[in-house]
């Protein structure tokens, strides 16, 4: 499937747009912590690789895409 859309990797993150209680479910015998999978393309894994996760995480903060939709276009 990524190929088919021409992502080369999954970046894997904490959902943003949540209430920060929301993303962290402590159990009796362990915890739960929600998290993003999210398909990127090559641009956006080298943008990764120069610039590091958390200038990335702004990008995906900013933006009004659908992080999700497979026919969105890249970020960088």
């Amino acid at each position: 499937m990524l190929k088919q859309y021409k992502f080369s990797s999954i970046y894997v993150t904490a959902p943003f747009y949540s209430d920060p209680s929301f993303l962290k479910y402590k159990g009796e015998s362990h915890d739960v912590l929600v998290v993003w999978f999210v398909p990127i393309f090559p641009s956006e894994e080298r943008f990764i690789e120069e610039h590091g996760a958390e200038a990335f995480d702004e990008l995906l903060y900013e933006t009004d895409d659908e992080l999700l939709d497979l026919k969105r276009k890249p970020l960088v």
